[in-house]
């Protein structure tokens, strides 16, 4: 690169004149290199000359001069020249609040280099102070963004928002001063994008009257005016004037959103700032969230090239009373890794859990290694901070989506954590504010079941499908399981003026009518293809890059993915083996399920196997059925995490529902169908039974049964 760099400049020189602002932008460009490089010696006269000549040409107070007040600022600070880093830090933030207006992301940029310049002097009182006004900025352009971008849009930009998420988590663990703000940045944007995606913005429209719909349609124009203006400023307009559109916008879009949330408690759940004191008030008294995260260290003293470290997971403990405790849990790869040979453990039936060191199985000592590192690492150093908790509320991160708590056990052959805590998950904490905000749907509940997977009923066609389609589904074909019949025979009288679907009626078409029904019991296979490119796993959902900054972004090694991880898992319904059911083809991926109209549903179970699973995202978690029914508007959701046993399957569900009906909490009454396959021993009470069901979403009782 550096003989290009160099002749770009000689030739910039040469046609443009020594002092032309593009040279200066060459001689940046040569100084960025050299820096990345550790030549500071050679870089220092470059940014010095490019700015002295953007000063000379732009002024004083133009944008691109605090840009090269910034560079060379940031080279000092890589030399730890801290005290003549500073002015230049200041001064440069000074001239985009006075040119681009407070809340443009170059002064969120330019603050973060400033608080990365008092944390590396150990000033992490002023670190803090300084990385809040940051990130509260960034907040205000992550709403932007994501009410204005396309779905593809939104992933890009937050691949490039990869850093002060995983800063925030970094000064928690180094202060406790800075737990609030670790957690409230992990809480504001963990599973930001499952939120903000184009089927969720449709299921609003969806759900507001015409009138509303204009509102939403004139906010949406607003915001973008105002995407537009804040990113790509006009070059004839000046400071002042700019500044005046931006407020002028900013005012009008503020109005509109005040408009839609007196309107629409949906959009005022969604819109509101999320903050700890609103997140604290939703936790029972019993309770604690437990908010993992997956993140990469930031050391701010270390060298240039090494103040990224590998991959970690952390989590962050909130109490009723306010208490918030941050505990780092080690290195990312190595947990993976445990969660992987766990899960798979609990899927081998001849592996004895409960008495391990004397189990018939030809590896005792396999089964309780794996469940003491897995043990040990994710749930040990959290365990002394839950004396008198009964109630777990965790929102995993990462591969800890798959990882069903419940199966943990606090010493080897001892008892399970369902038989200590009640454990339900969310997505993140931010869930709890959305409790009660739809009220609960009056409409029969729906039970889909032993659909005929040769064939289907035809005249409930209705409408072409628009769906693409996996290329990898044309590999699978499934058997009927006859155990779901008999599951829905048990259901049925349980759930009055239930709509029961069975053989050839379970079709896709049928499904695509549901209009919110109470409760949607869906037994049939289920199915999660892998093997797809897709974003690499080290890019976390949401955080924010310091550009060209002292401390810059986590590396990551971001990718398109080849086809939507939605498109990979699904259920199959009647008509699946053929292809043929009316005008659909009986496949039924998560990408049309996110389309399902389920606001008001108070719970979606699927009984099938791996409808817990999918593609995971850091930050985001999983992309498959489970993040499908949250985005149809489903309040819960039961999930399986791997393949099930079909009789034992119908058992459990029948007794779920007898419980359910007697007035127990959702995930109440999933444990204590658990508690009673463990107590009465034999083939069902090993967990491969009990413990790949999981309760996601809100764990209260239904209302009105």
């Amino acid at each position: 690169a550096e003989p290009r760099y160099q002749e770009d400049l000689d030739i910039l020189r040469e046609q443009m004149g020594e002092r032309h602002p593009l040279v200066a932008t060459s001689l940046n460009n040569l100084a960025n290199l050299y820096q990345e490089q550790g030549r500071y010696v050679e870089a220092e006269p470059r940014y010095q000359e490019a700015l002295d000549i953007l000063r000379e040409q732009l002024g004083e107070r133009h944008p691109d001069v605090a840009t090269s007040l910034n560079n060379l600022a940031n080279l000092y600070v890589n030399q730890g020249r801290y005290v003549e880093a500073e002015p230049l830090y200041q001064e440069a933030l000074a001239i985009y609040r006075e040119q681009l207006g407070e809340r443009h992301p170059d002064v969120a940029t330019s603050l973060n280099n400033l608080a990365g310049l008092y944390w590396a002097q150990g000033n992490l009182t002023q670190a803090m102070s300084t990385f809040q006004a940051g990130l509260e900025i960034e907040e205000w352009h992550l709403d932007l963004n994501l009410a204005t971008l396309t779905d593809v849009q939104q992933q890009a930009y937050a691949a490039t928002l990869s850093g002060t998420t995983d800063w925030a988590t970094s000064l928690a663990l180094q202060d406790r001063a800075a737990n609030s703000l670790g957690l409230t940045t992990v809480l504001r944007r963990k599973g930001r994008l499952l939120e903000a995606g184009s089927t969720s913005r449709q299921r609003l429209r969806d759900n507001l009257t015409p009138a509303d719909q204009a509102v939403l349609d004139e906010l949406a124009a607003v915001q973008q005016q105002l995407a537009t203006l804040t990113f790509n400023p006009p070059v004839n307009l000046s400071s002042e004037a700019y500044r005046a559109q931006l407020a002028q916008l900013e005012t009008t879009a503020s109005e509109l959103e005040k408009t839609l949330a007196q309107r629409s408690a949906v959009f005022q759940a969604d819109s509101t700032p999320v903050t700890l004191e609103a997140v604290q008030a939703q936790l029972p008294s019993n309770s604690v969230l437990v908010e993992y995260a997956r993140y990469r260290p930031l050391e701010a003293q270390a060298e240039p090239g090494n103040r990224w470290g590998n991959p970690r997971y952390a989590a962050y403990l909130l109490f009723p009373k306010g208490r918030i405790e941050v505990i780092d849990l080690g290195d990312a790869a190595e947990i993976d890794a445990a969660i992987q040979a766990f899960v798979w453990l609990l899927q081998d039936q001849s592996a004895d859990f409960r008495s391990p060191g004397a189990a018939p199985t030809a590896r005792p000592d396999v089964v309780e290694q794996v469940a003491s590192d897995i043990k040990t690492l994710v749930f040990a150093p959290i365990t002394p901070y839950l004396q008198g908790t009964e109630q777990l509320l965790i929102a995993p991160d990462g591969q800890l989506n798959l990882l069903p708590f419940e199966a943990l056990q606090a010493e080897a052959g001892g008892d399970f954590l369902v038989q200590e805590y009640h454990i339900s998950y969310l997505s993140s904490g931010r869930d709890l504010l959305k409790l009660d905000v739809v009220a609960p749907s009056a409409n029969p509940g729906v039970i889909l079941a032993d659909p005929d997977y040769a064939t289907a009923d035809v005249r409930q066609s209705r409408g072409g499908s628009n769906d693409v389609r996996s290329a990898d589904l044309s590999r699978l074909q499934f058997g009927r399981l006859p155990g779901t019949a008999a599951e829905a025979d048990a259901i049925q009288p349980l759930l009055p003026n239930a709509t029961v679907l069975l053989a050839a009626e379970a079709t896709e078409n049928a499904l695509k009518q549901v209009d919110a029904p109470r409760i949607l019991h869906l037994a049939t296979h289920g199915f999660f293809l892998a093997d797809v490119e897709l974003p690499t796993p080290n890019s976390r959902g949401i955080g924010v890059v310091v550009n060209d900054g002292a401390l810059s972004p986590a590396p990551s090694q971001t990718s398109v993915a080849v086809e939507n991880p939605l498109l990979r898992s699904g259920l199959a319904l009647a008509g699946f083996n053929t292809r043929n059911s009316g005008s659909e083809d009986g496949v039924l991926t998560a990408l049309e399920a996110a389309n399902l109209n389920l606001f008001g549903t108070q719970l979606v179970v699927l009984s099938a196997c791996e409808t817990g699973v999918g593609e995971i995202a850091n930050g985001e978690g999983v992309y498959g059925l489970r993040r499908a029914f949250a985005l149809a508007g489903a309040e819960s959701q039961l999930l399986s995490l791997w393949q099930v046993d079909d009789f034992g399957t119908q058992s459990l569900m029948a007794r779920y529902y007898e419980k359910l009906t007697a007035g127990m909490g959702r995930s109440e009454a999933l444990r204590a169908v658990q508690l009673e396959m463990i107590a009465a021993g034999g083939q069902y009470s090993h967990p491969f039974y009990w413990a790949a069901f999981i309760l996601a979403g809100d764990w209260r009782s239904l209302e009105d049964l």
